[in-house]
């Protein structure tokens, strides 16, 4: 019974966390089901609202979707998926992905193993 509980409140405390980001997280496989041609409106109530909406003028918006990789309160990767919207449609698609570096870890491998206090001057 207690083992019920715990699993309770682990799949609660996952519900609130998900809610409090948003309530959505876009993964690869709910971006690449929404079908080219689908309207703003279908799209948001699909997926959610967008993390950023970018206006490029020409009636030409970008809707982005943001999925983050983390380990505690580092990012190792993130992915954002942004989807073109023309004429209220989705016209064109992309995937951008970055892997931001560890912190204290932007020398290169051979500097990392030659060098105690960061690089030379």
């Amino acid at each position: 019974m207690n083992y019920l509980r715990r699993a309770a409140f682990v799949g609660l405390a996952f519900l609130i966390a998900a809610c409090a980001s948003g309530g959505h997280m876009m993964t690869a496989e709910s971006f690449y089901s929404v079908p080219m041609g689908t309207s703003r409106e279908e799209l948001v109530e699909q997926v959610g609202k967008p993390a950023r909406v970018v206006n490029k003028g020409g009636g030409v918006q970008e809707y982005e979707y943001v999925e983050r990789l983390s380990a505690g309160a580092r990012t190792l990767q993130e992915t954002r998926y942004i989807y073109t919207i023309e004429n209220d449609k989705i016209t064109a698609r992309r995937v951008e992905r970055s892997s931001p570096n560890p912190s204290g870890f932007e020398n290169d491998s051979y500097n990392m193993q030659t060098t105690q206090n960061g690089p030379s001057s």
